[in-house]
């Protein structure tokens, strides 16, 4: 099971409809799965607009693997670039962007906190999208979020919180607090989350970030 299935089983849990029009008769296309066209108007468009992956020239497991580390409990007093880079195999560079981006949306969960502080007390009520993260884990296929060994998304057993797509937030001014002080604050915020549903709520804010 790829990452790109997991994104649309989360984000589009009845299904991918059209941006430009709200159809739901759209097909994906076979040489782009992340991509699709709609029968009723002809716009192709791809599940990832409008959020921090369009257009990322960098696999989507790579992203899944950062978000997973950050949003891990282990990681609460940090998560260095450097690390990262060594763990993907990356540029120090682009594994710099991918944390940056990814704190910036943080930052929005500090400064939309009771965002934070109610999602925690919402009621389990799909199982779609936990279903395809143990495909990820358990599949031997190429978007597998696997790295020496390690599932990035080791706890698929953790009990799951409501699938509730956060409004849309303004990304955060240029103004930037210390990486150590975003990820203190955004783990007292996020701390009765379980770590796949952190993960899982770091993704929903990625896809309102952009």
């Amino acid at each position: 099971m790829s990452c790109i299935r997991y994104w649309k089983d989360l984000m589009h849990p009845s299904g991918v409809v059209c941006l430009r029009c709200g159809s739901s008769r759209v097909y994906s296309r076979n040489d782009r799965i992340k991509d699709y066209n709609c029968r009723a108007c002809g716009t192709t468009f791809s599940i990832f607009c409008n959020t921090i992956f369009h257009k990322s020239r960098v696999e989507m497991r790579t992203w899944f693997y950062a978000i997973h580390r950050l949003t891990s409990r282990e990681s609460r007093f940090g998560y260095p670039a450097l690390h990262f880079q060594k763990e993907v195999q990356v540029s120090y560079p682009t594994a710099w962007k991918i944390l940056n981006k990814l704190r910036d949306v943080m930052v929005l969960v500090l400064e939309n906190s009771e965002e934070a502080t109610e999602y925690p007390d919402c009621v389990l009520n799909d199982a779609d999208a936990l279903s395809s993260a143990r495909g990820i884990a358990a599949s031997g296929g190429g978007g597998d979020v696997d790295f020496g060994g390690k599932s990035a998304l080791a706890l698929l057993e953790t009990p799951r919180t409501k699938d509730i797509r956060p409004a849309k937030m303004n990304m955060p001014n240029k103004k930037k607090l210390s990486s150590k002080i975003v990820m203190k604050r955004f783990f007292q915020l996020t701390d009765r989350m379980p770590d796949l549903e952190r993960f899982n709520y770091m993704l929903r804010l990625s896809a309102d970030a952009a």
